[in-house]
């Protein structure tokens, strides 16, 4: 499986614990930006098929719009029911003025 790393936006595009959707094909994904540093996951809630990227993100953890579940942006790792599921997590890289997510077709790390 071929990775590569693709443009999914700009610096100025993040605030702190702010949160930003990206479309790569046909998969979404939420980045986060915590601490100066930029974190993917997957868009949608792995207990529902809520968007993330539509969430509250706040020391790191990203609450679910619908159901209040939370998860750790920086691992996916589920912090609240009723959410028990992990996230898929995506390496990221700033180059410049852009931001970049390693990327395969099936969209798996």
């Amino acid at each position: 499986m071929t990775k590569e790393w693709v443009r999914v936006g700009a610096v100025s595009d993040f605030s702190e614990d702010g949160v930003f959707g990206a479309k790569i094909g046909s998969s979404r994904i939420a980045l986060y930006q915590v601490d100066e540093e930029i974190f993917a996951t997957d868009d949608y809630c792995t207990h529902g098929f809520a968007r993330l990227s539509r969430g509250f993100l706040e020391d790191g953890l990203i609450e679910c719009p619908v159901h209040q579940g939370l998860f750790d942006v920086k691992t996916g790792a589920p912090k609240a029911l009723p959410c028990t599921e992990p996230l898929q997590t995506y390496d990221t890289r700033r180059d410049g003025a852009d931001i970049f997510v390693l990327w395969s077709e099936s969209g798996e790390d």
